[in-house]
């Protein structure tokens, strides 16, 4: 066990130096035989020691060999989606603020598409680094029976990913497959100017801020009901079952009070049942919605985290218009999320239509101890060209509109109507991963207040 930990932490730190024009990718010529991967971790975070692994799942069947300078896979059982079968290199390190270029050459028994999909695992949501019109989210490309190369580039906008995977997405049609040649080259870098394309001061230039929202809980004995909307249960009621994240918690009303000036948010391990099922977790989430939303502004947000294994808090935003259009048409704008096993890092991510929902986003760590230690101001802002996301009055994302569109497109900025609130503290799921030994329960999040600006006219 320790000698794997140590190749794979030498493996880890050399793939992050690639440079510019060198293939990431081992076994690319397929001279060497497929790896045999010991098991095959739930969450995706496989190991193919440099080499690529040939997958069968659920619905799939096939066999596949390499070694004569091409790989070779016959389906006689295509599957219910496109990863039924695969061909897979895990893990790359891909680094943000990068421009990629794959390529691969490839011919098919039958006309035929095939996906590729450059991507993260389960506990960052699966997403596709190289956003196509693909079932997994990936690139697809249609192959027939010649040989020919394809070829596409894409830039890491989300942050770096040291534990990536490089995936051919097989299923969804039988016959034999041949792929030749595979390459991933670092070929350029997202310039600074390109990222913003507009001043950070477009933000804070204003003539003054008026406050249309105050929820300071240092004078506050109860929980205004008048503003917030309590969340009951694990989403199976309103057919999200983990609220859409695989999470363990059954959201109550008493998880959620006031205490010594601040409003607290307690997750707790014990077991409650419903109809649908019973839960080892109780927390809170609460809300908003049709109570109070608001286009544009500035949200300022006082608070001290929880922390440990599983543990995830949040501070967000949905448009309100999420009944009409669904997600993510309406847009998510997460203002604050942590994993309680990193208590130095918070997150600030913006989604939408971008990459299927993925979104974009960038993390800040503390430059010395965690935000469960003491209170920390979180601030976002908004307008119609641009947002910021702040921690103690440092800006460490900037998104512009214009940024969004030119390398999206125009209907991907889904932030030009009201949003309204959500404060929740999410126990396990996909991203965070669920609890362990090491986890301590209760967990408390503590807010001393929020508040909410819109520039003066």
């Amino acid at each position: 066990m320790k000698k794997y930990f140590v190749f794979f932490t030498i493996f880890l730190a050399f793939s992050a130096f690639f440079a510019f024009g060198q293939n990431i990718i081992g076994n690319g010529d397929f001279t060497k035989p497929l790896y045999v991967p010991s098991s095959i971790p739930p969450d995706g975070n496989i190991f193919t020691n440099h080499n690529w692994s040939f997958l069968v799942n659920a619905t799939g069947g096939g066999t596949a060999t390499s070694g004569n300078g091409y790989f070779e896979a016959t389906l006689y059982n295509a599957g219910s989606n496109s990863w039924a079968e695969q061909l897979l290199q895990s893990p790359i390190t891909l680094e943000h603020g990068y421009i990629y270029k794959f390529s691969f050459t490839a011919k098919s028994s039958i006309s035929r598409n095939v996906e590729v999909k450059i991507g993260g695992t389960a506990p960052l949501g699966w997403p596709a680094y190289n956003p196509g019109n693909g079932m997994a989210g990936g690139m697809t490309f249609q192959l027939g029976n010649e040989w020919k190369t394809y070829e596409a580039t894409f830039t890491m906008y989300r942050d770096t990913d040291e534990h990536a995977r490089f995936e051919f997405e097989l299923g969804l049609a039988s016959g034999t497959i041949w792929i030749k040649n595979v390459s991933l080259e670092k070929v350029g870098q997202m310039e600074s100017k390109e990222e913003t394309q507009v001043s950070t001061s477009i933000l804070t230039d204003v003539k003054g801020w008026n406050l249309i929202f105050d929820e300071d809980f240092s004078s506050a004995t109860s929980i205004n009901k008048n503003i917030w909307n309590f969340d009951i249960g694990n989403g199976e009621a309103q057919g999200i079952k983990g609220w859409g994240n695989n999470e363990l918690e059954y959201y109550t009303d008493h998880n959620v009070y006031i205490q010594n000036g601040n409003l607290v948010i307690e997750a707790d391990k014990e077991k409650v049942s419903d109809q649908y099922g019973t839960y080892d977790y109780t927390s809170a989430r609460i809300n908003t919605m049709g109570k109070f939303s608001f286009e544009y502004g500035k949200v300022v947000i006082e608070a001290k985290l929880p922390e440990g294994q599983g543990i995830w808090p949040a501070f967000w935003m949905l448009g309100d218009n999420i009944n009409q259009v669904g997600w993510p048409a309406c847009g998510e704008i997460d203002i604050m999320e942590m994993l309680g096993n990193n208590p130095a890092k918070v997150y600030g991510t913006a989604h939408g239509p971008i990459s299927g929902g993925v979104g974009i986003g960038k993390s800040y760590v503390l430059p010395s101890g965690t935000f469960s230690d003491s209170y920390h101001t979180f601030t976002f802002i908004w307008n119609k060209e641009a947002m910021g996301w702040y921690v103690d009055g440092h800006l460490y994302f900037f998104l512009t509109k214009s940024y969004v569109e030119s390398h999206y497109g125009s209907q991907d900025w889904v932030y030009d109507h009201p949003f309204f609130l959500i404060i929740n503290l999410a126990v396990g799921g996909n991203w965070p991963g669920n609890p362990d030994s090491s986890t301590v329960f209760p967990q408390k999040m503590y807010i001393k207040s929020i508040k909410v600006y819109q520039t003066q006219n």
